[in-house]
């Protein structure tokens, strides 16, 4: 059974899919975007108290990751960011011997950006682009949800 939920943020709409209760994506939406909020859904007010204050830990949320290995394996090292610190693509390729391009494509692509934190990931010249932007609201989310962490830009 498929489940859609649109929920508001102090970051923005944020939409949430589920198949089976188990969270399949996590998406950033235009401000413009109309809200639609669920009954109860345990899931998204975790997710919603991360929102509030950052350190819960995302490890009791079940996710299916949809994607390539090798997008897996870009995601997978999003986690081991600490909170409040933030990397390079260039850093993270060199983690999983690859290149910053792919490494960026790929981050592009993530289904859940706050359970695997993308937005950690920053340019060797500035903030970098965040779910395919790199103007715009989409990047001023990556900056306020590194504000919200602690992270020094």
């Amino acid at each position: 059974m498929q489940q859609e939920f649109i929920k508001n943020s102090k970051f923005g709409k944020i939409y949430f899919k589920f198949f089976n209760n188990i969270l399949v994506q996590i998406k950033y939406l235009a401000s413009s975007t109309k809200l639609v909020s669920p009954d109860s859904n345990r899931t998204i007010k975790y997710i919603l108290k991360y929102l509030r204050e950052p350190g819960v830990d995302f490890k009791r949320i079940k996710v299916r990751l949809i994607g390539t290995d090798y997008q897996k394996s870009v995601w997978q090292e999003t986690i081991k960011i600490p909170l409040g610190k933030t990397i390079t693509y260039k850093v993270l390729a060199d983690r999983i011997g690859s290149h910053p391009r792919p490494v960026a494509k790929a981050l592009r692509h993530n289904p859940l950006p706050i359970i695997y934190p993308c937005h950690r990931v920053v340019s060797v010249s500035g903030i970098g682009g965040f779910v395919g932007a790199t103007t715009g609201e989409m990047v001023n989310i990556k900056r306020k949800l590194l504000q919200h962490e602690g992270a020094i830009l």
